[in-house]
């Protein structure tokens, strides 16, 4: 058994988006649907109260200082927007497992050079596609996003693939660097790095091996 903090659930089950994914669900049962999501990824879970609405923001009410009743509500939404920002750009986000979970869509909006609309737009695209991505690269080919904004998003945006959902012929275009904050543009000086260090190494143990 697994105890946890119930105050995001209980945020959660009063918030917009939850009456956008759990409509015909009891209040009690959308909270243990977003504890268990919390449990297992807190981030995205605290970020499903979110809203660029100030009156339907439930991440406002979060117990985060015992003085944060005296600070605008407008200036406290700024301040959590950066930090949300930040943190969602350090970790980056898998766009296979988003395509696969309704409630990771709420983190694509705080990616650089996307915000509310273009990720909206982002997902109904991804969704009309209706298959996912096996490169970084398709992002820009299926025309997801622009040129500008994926030079901007694209270190960002990482794509995984278990190899037990790998259709066939994937294996010959499928890049490890998709999984990194690498830019797609880099990946040729990146490989080249890598080679020469390599070299470099295999060179050292050879001259050991002589001395």
């Amino acid at each position: 058994m697994i105890w946890g903090s119930t105050e995001v659930p209980k945020l959660f089950s009063l918030s917009h988006n939850s009456q956008k994914m759990h409509k015909s669900t009891q209040q009690m049962l959308k909270q243990a649907i977003s504890l268990a999501r919390f449990e297992q990824d807190p981030l995205c879970e605290v970020l499903n109260l979110w809203s660029p609405i100030t009156a339907e923001n439930q991440a406002l009410a979060l117990n985060l200082d015992p003085m944060q009743k005296l600070v605008n509500q407008a200036r406290l939404a700024d301040g959590l927007e950066e930090v949300n920002i930040q943190v969602v750009n350090e970790i980056g986000i898998d766009l296979n497992l988003l395509f696969d979970h309704e409630h990771m869509h709420s983190m694509l909006q705080f990616i650089s050079g996307l915000g509310p609309r273009k990720a909206k737009r982002m997902i109904s695209k991804f969704k009309g596609i209706g298959k996912k991505l096996a490169t970084r690269g398709e992002i820009f080919k299926t025309k997801l996003l622009t040129q500008e904004v994926y030079f901007s998003a694209n270190g960002f945006l990482k794509i995984r693939i278990p190899k037990e959902d790998m259709p066939s012929g994937v294996n010959n275009t499928y890049d490890v660097l998709d999984q990194t904050r690498i830019h797609h543009e880099s990946y040729r000086t990146t490989y080249m790095i890598a080679k020469d260090a390599c070299l470099q190494e295999g060179e050292n143990q050879e001259v050991d091996r002589l001395t």
